[in-house]
């Protein structure tokens, strides 16, 4: 219903709030100016809201997207101002996302002053153009989500731009994660705002339902995902969590998470561009550790205790010792290990991951920044850019490196320990790390064979193709994930 409601109306006021509460002196002066370059013709904010007849080209019209190619060279690389506007709270709110996206007339307003919605685009690829460039990551731009919901184009037979908005052809996991940059007062949110972005479905888990509590939400949507899209993919989803990501973040312990959990759910805490540190997230990981399995529909449903998930596996065998990967030893064996590491792990901030400014795996370019000329001074920025917020600091090559006892060795997250199980579970791309739990077995009536907390991915050579599948399947045994 409210997808229609700002369909239809006239314009749609984004209302920032006055800058003098917000900004200090410097930035509402560089905010000022910013506004002043982008003001709309002629327009007062009382005449905005008072005339009925469009008055500006808003730009929704038909045009060729520009590529990366073309926002590379005809977008300026930043736009002074923009990383104070980027910082208002309005632009962390998921609700608004229908707002805007729905909205045929927009007008930006922000205490007297007003622009355009173009312009606010044009702003943020303009910064995100700032972020492909060597050096701190400094800018601040539009959740990536924001960014994913329009694209820039070159109007038909005119030299100028437009825009244009295009619903997100990325799974609504995606999409989720996406959103864990934003803001919702209720958590649940964090996937009922998201919903009228995807293509519509009758199944139920994609129903607001405001009866459920928070872990129920997030369980049911995890198990009903696995089940869909016979993958266990979202599984990686669990490193864009406080708390559970391959790096840590912090030497300060970890927040308490809630009891009522489960280990393996999707989780609505954390940001998005944490997802570009691991190994099975995205669609098109190359990664296939459990060949051409899948889930046992079946037994997704089977258990009778919802918090609990039920599937096939493989153990592998257990961890018997972690420390630092030998990041400096350049024996070509190791190779393959540090090309790994440095994605998950980020040790120069080459790829920013773990900078404050840094955005997720939809709508950004970060991946493309150049190399830093001074990696030295980009890396202790990073240092201390995080402990600045955190309070606690990135370690530079933290213990990951672990060794079992047939001596085969591979990296782990950064929760693992030693006596942790390494398993190939079907419907996974990539070996996961389990650790034996103390709980009695819920489901009596399935023959499980362990009942295990999931920790998350992890990656060991020879086992990244089916080959634990090929070699294996008459171990095969079903594996209670808590």
């Amino acid at each position: 219903m409210m997808n229609s409601v700002y369909a239809q109306a006239s314009r749609v006021i984004v209302w920032l709030g006055e800058p003098t509460e917000l900004v200090s002196g410097y930035e509402y002066q560089e905010l000022r100016g910013l506004f002043e370059r982008l003001q709309l013709p002629g327009r007062s904010y009382e005449s905005l809201l008072n005339d009925e007849e469009p008055t500006w080209d808003q730009g929704i019209a038909s045009g060729l997207p520009l590529t990366t190619e073309e926002i590379v060279s005809e977008i300026p690389q930043s736009s002074k101002g923009a990383s104070t506007l980027f910082n208002f709270p309005w632009f962390r709110r998921i609700w608004v996302l229908q707002e805007v996206f729905n909205a045929t007339r927009i007008v930006v307003v922000c205490g007297e002053q007003t622009t355009s919605w173009f312009s606010i685009l044009q702003a943020n690829v303009s910064n995100n153009r700032s972020m492909m460039m060597p050096g701190p990551l400094n800018a601040r731009v539009m959740p990536a989500l924001f960014s994913d919901l329009f694209t820039i184009t070159r109007l038909s037979n005119q030299g100028h731009f437009g825009y244009a908005p295009q619903t997100p052809v990325a799974d609504i996991l995606d999409i989720v994660v996406a959103g864990l940059d934003l803001d919702a007062s209720d958590p649940r949110d964090k996937l009922f705002a998201l919903l009228n972005l995807t293509q519509p479905s009758n199944d139920s888990v994609l129903r607001p339902d405001y009866e459920k509590d928070v872990s129920t939400i997030f369980r049911n949507f995890t198990r009903w995902w696995i089940a869909s899209r016979q993958s266990l993919r979202i599984l990686s989803a669990v490193h864009c969590s406080v708390g559970r990501t391959w790096q840590r973040l912090s030497p300060l312990p970890t927040p308490l998470q809630s009891t009522t959990r489960p280990s393996w759910t999707l989780w609505h805490d954390g940001k998005s561009a944490w997802g570009r540190a691991t190994l099975g997230l995205s669609a098109s990981t190359d990664y296939r550790a459990s060949g051409k399995t899948k889930p046992d529909a079946a037994l997704l449903y089977q258990n009778k205790d919802p918090s609990t998930l039920l599937l096939k596996g493989v153990l592998i065998g257990s961890i018997e010792r972690i420390g630092p990967f030998p990041y400096f030893n350049t024996e070509a064996t190791l190779s393959g290990y540090r090309k790994v590491y440095e994605k998950l792990f980020d040790p120069i901030n080459h790829r920013g991951i773990f900078a404050s400014g840094a955005q997720g795996s939809i709508g950004t370019i970060s991946d493309l920044r150049e190399p830093s000329a001074n990696l030295i001074q980009d890396h202790l920025h990073a240092h201390y850019e995080y402990a600045s917020q955190t309070g606690g600091a990135v370690e530079c090559h933290p213990h990951c490196f672990f060794s079992m006892p047939n001596s085969m060795t591979g990296l782990c997250p950064s929760t693992a320990q030693e006596g942790d199980l390494i398993v190939v579970l079907y419907g996974g791309a990539v070996p996961y790390v389990a650790r034996p739990s103390n709980k009695v077995a819920s489901t009596l009536d399935v023959k499980v064979g362990r009942q295990v907390e999931f920790v998350g991915e992890c990656y060991l050579p020879g086992y990244m193709a089916g080959e634990a599948i090929g070699n294996m399947e008459d171990n095969l045994e079903i594996f209670e994930l808590v």
